[in-house]
């Protein structure tokens, strides 16, 4: 039997307790290799120099560097990374979800509605050319 392939993550949330619940969701979803940053300067090493199968960003991340917010890394993302690579926006803010899927972000999880955040758990199965294998 083929061995499942290891999914590689970048998670990017300044939240501690946030970062460790995605962490333990995707964890539980499908075999991976999970990677957290912080802040946006240290998503853009990693986002330069590795390659990632799904990134998930704090909507709401605040990026002193552009006055803007994590959404603002998508097209760094789309740019920088394969065409596979899937970006998941996780916010409390809808405003935050929103813009990140109107600049390319495949999905978009509110982080304070628990029943959408098990959507983690099976969101792979929706975004399109994502397989849990």
């Amino acid at each position: 039997m083929a061995k499942k392939k290891i999914k590689k993550v970048l998670i990017v949330d300044d939240c501690p307790n946030d970062t460790l619940l995605v962490t333990g969701l995707l964890e539980r979803s499908f075999r991976s290799k999970i990677h957290t940053v912080n802040s946006i300067k240290e998503a853009k090493v990693m986002l330069l120099s590795e390659r990632f199968d799904i990134v998930t960003l704090d909507g709401r991340l605040p990026c002193l560097l552009t006055g803007g917010f994590g959404h603002r890394l998508v097209p760094l993302i789309k740019e920088n990374q394969s065409t596979d690579c899937k970006i998941i926006m996780i916010s409390g803010e809808r405003q935050y979800l929103d813009a990140g899927i109107e600049i390319g972000a495949h999905a978009a999880i509110s982080k304070y509605d628990i029943q959408e955040s098990i959507k983690l758990n099976h969101l792979f199965q929706l975004v399109p050319h994502v397989s849990i294998t």
